[in-house]
Parts: C-alpha cells; structure tokens; sequence
C-alpha cells in the first residue's frame, strides 16, 4: 500500500511538474503596432486637386483657405465653398508564408463624405473666415497572417517572442479640422494670413493577437490561424480628443505675373491610452503544457503627434488664360514615431522597439537602434489651370491637371531580416494623377469637379464656390 501510494504521489507530482504557470513578466509581447498610425493632409477641394495639391502660392480661392490663408487678403466681397469626396480604395497589408515571402491580404472601401466648408467676409483691409475640413476619414478591417516557426531548443517563451503574431484589426480614424482665419494686407504686394485651429481626432482600434499553440518535438513551420485557441493579446484604443493648432501664411506679388507663397502649420498631440488584455493562453506538445495566465488591462498612454509642415510656392498668373503653380511641402512624419510613453514597466517596450529581435536573457535590443522608424518627407505638388472662354456659351470653363509624389508615411522596419521587412514594409511611393474641370456660370457661382487618381485609389471630388 505504502509503495503504491508513492507510486501515485510521483505521478501526480510529474503531472503537476508538466504544467507551468507563466508570470507576466515572462509573456512576450510589443506595446503598440505603429502602422496603426494612418494620417494624411489632401487638398480640400476640386480645384486644387484637380492642381495635384498645389495652391499655396495660388490661394486666391475661399477653398484654399486650409492651403494658406494669407490668400483670402485677395477676395473683395463674402464668398462660401464647400467640397464633397467620393473615394474607393484597396487597402494592402502584408503578410508571410513559410517560405518567407511576402503576401498580400487586400480589401477594399468605397464611402462618400462632405469634406470641407469654408466662408470668407472682408472687413475694410481685414478678412475673416472658417473653415470644417475633414482631412481624415477612414474606417478599415483586415487580417493578416504570420508563419510560427517553432525549435524545440529554445523556451516557449523565446518562441513566442521570435515570432510575428497574425492580427486581426479593425481601425477607424477620423481627424476633423475646424477652424478660425484672419488675413489682411500688409501692403498691396504683400499679405499676411494667421489660421488657429481646433483638432478633433477620433481614434478607434481593436486588435487581435494569434499564435499557434500546439508545439511539436521537431522544428516545423505553421501559420497561426485565427481561432479562439489561439488567441494571445487583445489591444484596444478608444479615444476622442481635442487639440489646437496654428497656421501663419503669407503671399508675395514678386511681379505683374509671378507670385511668392509660404506656410508654416503646427498641429497638436493627442494623448491615447492603449490598453492589453492578455487572455489565458496555452502551449502544448506531447509532453508538456505552458500556460500563460490571464492578465487584466496592461495600459500605457502615448502621443498621437500628428506632424508639423511647412511649404513655399511659386504661381504664374497670366491673367484670365493660364496659371501654373508649384508647391514644395515638408511634412515632419517622423514625430509619429519619436515619442516618449507613459506606461508601467510591464506595458511592453517601446513601440519603435520590436521584440522579435531582442536577447531573450534580458529582452534588451543588441544594437540599440529602433527597429520601427520613418523620416521626414518632402512632397512636390505642380499644376496648372486653363482658362476657356467660348462666345457662344454663358460661362467660362476651367480645364485643370496636375501630379504629386506621395513617399511613405506609414512607419516601417530597415531591420535585414525577412520578417521584419514583411512585417512592416517600406511602402513604395505614390504618384498621384489628376484631372479637373470648372465652370463659372457667372458673376456669383463656379462649380468644379476633379479626379485623382493613384496606383491603389480613386477619389472623386465635387465642390462649389459662391461669391456674393
């Protein structure tokens, strides 16, 4: 009886034994994704984009108000624009085999959105006005799915680590821009305009972790399925904020036909708090068992900077023919990804810090560089407008075209490995062509319509103008 009692004392001690509880400590995983930061500044209405962007040397129109508003300086009587997009796009997020290489996962959106309003009022030399600009409005879904590679010679917690979770996320970002303008003349050749302005960003994110969870006693390769067993992290973000801004404009008269314009924007930060639920998670082979416990909210707070800018133009006006106009624009991407974050020690580490390449003894980065990163852009915006006039018709139309090249604002990894690379890719430029057409019925309104057209979107865009 003794001897059996011991018999079955051992074997549940060796049951137990095979059954480890994991502290959190000992749970890999990233704080943050940093392509969820998804921001982009377009021109607010059809004739500017029918421009390729370009107007801020050009901004004698109230829907150039947001380009710079020194413009408005220019305008002798009360005028409103308002501007409505039509948008379909195909999102592309990336995801890997086995074999290490790069798959594509698309979806696609098509929505509709009233994007701009702008009025314009003179007061003697002084000129006041508003804008609503919608500058971002996008709600997408998707999936993407990562191979686990598995080796037996290492902990189950540095497999987990060495690997890329597949996500399933759904991201919705707005950025409503409304705003107050003042703009007057400081002499005949030259103006000055002053914009301040009140952000509000609503952010919404739900992201979903997989990894596999059944090991092997051999190296293999698997992909991680989306399945409940599987599920390892739950990120959430929810978040409407309100931040001011400020935009200081001016445009020179150089000559009877050449015009000087210059911008300088600064926008606000808006704090979000970024909450980790670590469900109960489980890793199996033939002999063991790993369990990770279930964790409450893990939270961390970090800035959503949305970037600063500043841009000059020239424009060339021969008067009631042609206008040409070119804009070079340096949009400071980089504060999206350089920031310091307010969180507890086990809220992960830094998001420009990936975890997949870090020693597993002390989780810090070898070499110390960030493995997330994105640079500071300039943009090249150039058109040009044609001014038709038949005799025969009661109006005169606009014929419009233009281009801009579009680099990267999505962070991204310069890491050699693979995976890296796959996982956060350095997306390739986007050149942006554009089309426009105008038509001014009289002393009092003028419609317009353009198209812009990119490798992976199409926006269509209508908009008015009504002078008193």
């Amino acid at each position: 009886m003794i001897h059996r009692w011991l018999l079955n004392a051992l074997c549940v001690l060796v049951w137990v034994g095979s059954v480890w509880a994991q502290p959190l400590s000992s749970r890999p995983f990233n704080s943050f994704n940093l392509r969820n930061l998804r921001i982009s500044f377009p021109a607010p209405t059809a004739r500017y984009v029918g421009m390729g962007g370009a107007g801020i040397g050009l901004a004698d129109d109230p829907g150039a108000n947001s380009l710079n508003p020194a413009g408005s300086a220019l305008f002798s009587r009360p005028a409103v624009a308002f501007s409505t997009w039509l948008v379909y796009q195909e999102v592309e997020e990336p995801s890997l085999n086995c074999a290490g290489a790069p798959l594509h996962q698309e979806q696609s959106e098509l929505f509709v959105d009233q994007v701009f309003l702008s009025t314009v009022v003179p007061m003697g030399r002084l000129r006041l006005g508003t804008y609503r600009q919608v500058h971002t409005d996008r709600r997408i879904a998707f999936e993407v799915f990562k191979p686990f590679r598995y080796n037996p010679s290492r902990s189950p917690e540095e497999n987990l680590q060495r690997n890329f979770p597949t996500q399933e996320t759904l991201l919705r970002t707005q950025l409503v821009d409304n705003s107050l303008m003042a703009a007057f003349q400081i002499r005949p050749q030259l103006s000055l305009g002053i914009g301040i302005h009140l952000f509000r960003l609503d952010y919404h994110l739900t992201e979903r972790e997989y990894f596999h969870s059944g090991l092997h006693d051999e190296p293999v390769c698997l992909r991680s399925e989306i399945s409940p067993e599987n599920l390892y992290l739950i990120r959430t973000a929810d978040a409407r904020k309100w931040g001011l801004g400020l935009t200081v404009g001016i445009m020179s008269r150089l000559s009877s036909r050449l015009f000087f314009g210059a911008v300088y924007r600064l926008r606000p930060a808006f704090f979000l708090d970024n909450r980790i639920l670590l469900p109960r998670f489980v890793l199996t082979d033939s002999l063991h068992t790993v369990e990770f416990p279930t964790v409450g909210h893990v939270e961390s707070r970090f800035p959503y900077r949305l970037p600063d800018s500043f841009g000059f133009s020239l424009a060339y006006k021969q008067e009631g023919t042609f206008h040409l106009v070119m804009d070079l624009v340096r949009t400071r991407y980089s504060e999206l990804v350089h920031f310091s974050v307010t969180s507890p020690a086990d809220a992960g580490p830094h998001p420009t810090d990936l975890i997949q390449d870090n020693r597993a003894s002390d989780h810090a980065d070898p070499d110390g560089k960030p493995d997330i990163v994105l640079e500071d852009i300039w943009e090249i915006h150039a058109g040009f407008e044609y001014v038709l006039r038949t005799p025969r018709l009661p109006w005169t139309t606009f014929l419009r075209a233009g281009y801009y090249r579009e680099p990267t604002t999505i962070p991204y990894s310069q890491q050699a490995s693979p995976e890296f690379r796959a996982s956060f890719p350095r997306e390739a430029p986007l050149h942006h062509f554009t089309v426009g057409l105008g038509i001014f019925t009289g002393k009092h309104l003028r419609l317009d319509g353009a198209m812009d057209i990119r490798r992976d979107r199409v926006t269509v865009v209508g908009s008015s103008v009504f002078v008193l």
